[in-house]
């Protein structure tokens, strides 16, 4: 069973481009991996070390990672550290080539798990069990990657499910600088010019995330540049925006699309049309691990033909917004927002019984699937405070008022100022109200309830003046400026 699945797993990399050096490397390295762990369980100490030997010999290279010395032989498959070397195709898309011509050769070495050092921002870790059971079967297939100070450029699953097994070291290859500084070029030319689909472009950004930040530790990581030690600095966004032309809200939306979509799903969705659908990739990023299981596999059976019908299928946004999740806008506030807007056209977040106070001329439900309903005239919008809800609303209310669709509008949100939603909104409002108080909701019987955190009242529209003193009581009235 163990060699059927490895016979499996290999035949599916040779299909899928893998350079035959690289896929023959990998081959014997599986297959040391494998008799290691059975000469483990038998306690034969003698095979390891055989095993060990063997593969050390049996390394071929044919590129250096500085220029070929000519002088050494073929058989030099192991350097003067006793550290095993494994060879990188040269070519486009490797990166493999240097400055002067040369071509590059990865070390691999065991390397102790707890000297390895994980950059912030790194993927967040899902289900490791299937790859531990995977390792477990047939060994670890692929070595991760680390700079030569061992600091992690990819392989964060395989590192804690190695970690996870009890294993204290882990097999790495570790790439010099001059080779990070390659593949970052490449990858910068693949982005500028290669025909990338959204989902293949944001993969391409976060390993070159990766890269950047292992070559420049000391970058912010906030937008912008520091000087640390006389060396001016830029963040990744930054120096990812000047290098390709891509504004930095893009590149922050790229990186979230590769950072949240779990593996399994981009594997799933990678043929699909929704992998070159920017907009619909960052609403599934925002779902739940086994919401995005079940959105991709509705759109594998054929049935939904579209991402947003698949959603519904799906039944995620019932799931987001139920009565614990209904909350009523105050008779206060809504006073206050009638003295603006004199009539309430469109309330687009709504029911039945929070219009008995809105009294709104036009009003949608959760059944009546709002984002695809008509606002016009003067709105008022008390969106779903989770996501994706509130990101979809608050974004496709500035998309209307700026398409002139909506003359005026008053939106009421929680004061998130951090996330993109919120400085979307900021973009299109003139003012905004923070409230000195947090707001007390009314929930779907009617009760009042307070929300954990405080909230902000925006406007949109030319009645500034008459804004500011229709809220000045509820608190600070803050102009937005352009």
């Amino acid at each position: 069973m163990e060699f059927l699945c490895l016979t499996t797993k290999l035949q599916e990399e040779r299909c899928s481009g893998v350079p035959e050096q690289i896929h023959l490397e990998n081959i014997k390295m599986t297959i040391h991996n494998m008799t290691t762990k059975k000469a483990s369980e038998l306690g034969d100490t003698n095979m390891i070390t055989d095993n060990n030997k063997y593969l050390a010999d049996n390394t071929t290279h044919s590129q250096l990672t500085e220029k070929p010395d000519e002088s050494k032989s073929d058989d030099d498959a192991v350097n003067s550290d006793g550290h095993q070397l494994i060879d990188c195709e040269p070519g486009p898309g490797n990166g493999s080539n240097n400055s002067d011509g040369g071509s590059y050769r990865n070390i691999i070495e065991d390397v102790p798990i707890t000297s390895i050092s994980i950059g912030k921002d790194r993927r967040t870790l899902k289900d490791l069990k299937p790859l531990m059971e995977s390792i477990e079967s047939i060994g670890l297939l692929n070595p991760i990657t680390v700079t030569k100070d061992n600091h992690l450029i990819a392989g964060l699953h395989r590192l804690k499910a190695c970690e996870k097994l009890g294993w204290t070291s882990i097999p790495a290859v570790k790439l010099s600088l001059a080779k990070l500084n390659a593949e970052l070029a490449q990858l910068d030319e693949n982005l500028i010019r290669a025909e990338l689909t959204a989902l293949e472009r944001s993969e391409q950004l976060l390993k070159r995330k990766s890269i950047y930040e292992a070559l420049h530790p000391q970058a912010p990581t906030q937008p912008g540049r520091s000087k640390k030690n006389g060396a001016i600095n830029a963040s990744f966004s930054t120096d990812t925006a000047n290098k390709t032309g891509a504004a930095l809200r893009t590149i922050q939306q790229d990186i979230q699309i590769a950072k949240d979509i779990v593996p399994e799903v981009m594997e799933l969705i990678r043929t699909l049309p929704l992998a070159d659908s920017k907009n619909d990739l960052i609403k599934l990023s925002r779902l739940k691990p086994k919401e995005q299981q079940d959105v991709a596999n509705s759109l594998l059976n054929g049935t939904p033909k579209t991402f947003p019908e698949a959603l519904s299928k799906s039944g995620v946004h019932a799931s987001h917004n139920n009565d614990n999740n209904e909350r009523c806008t105050p008779p206060e506030i809504i006073e206050a927002v009638r003295k603006v807007l004199v009539q309430i056209d469109v309330d687009p977040a709504s029911s039945a019984a929070a219009n008995e106070t809105v009294k709104a001329a036009k009003f949608y439900t959760t059944e009546d699937n709002s984002l695809k309903q008509a606002w016009t005239g003067r709105v008022f919008l008390n969106p779903p405070s989770v996501e994706p809800l509130i990101t979809e609303f608050c974004d496709l209310l500035v998309q209307k008022f700026n398409d002139k669709e909506v003359q005026e509008a008053i939106v009421l949100v929680d004061n998130a100022t951090e996330t993109s939603w919120f400085q979307n909104l900021l973009t299109a409002s003139v003012v905004v109200c923070f409230p000195k108080e947090r707001i007390k909701f009314l929930n779907a019987q009617g009760k009042p309830k307070v929300p954990a955190q405080g909230q902000a009242i925006l406007y949109f529209g030319d009645k500034y003046e008459l804004f500011s003193n229709a809220f000045n009581s509820f608190g600070r009235v803050l102009f937005c400026q352009k």
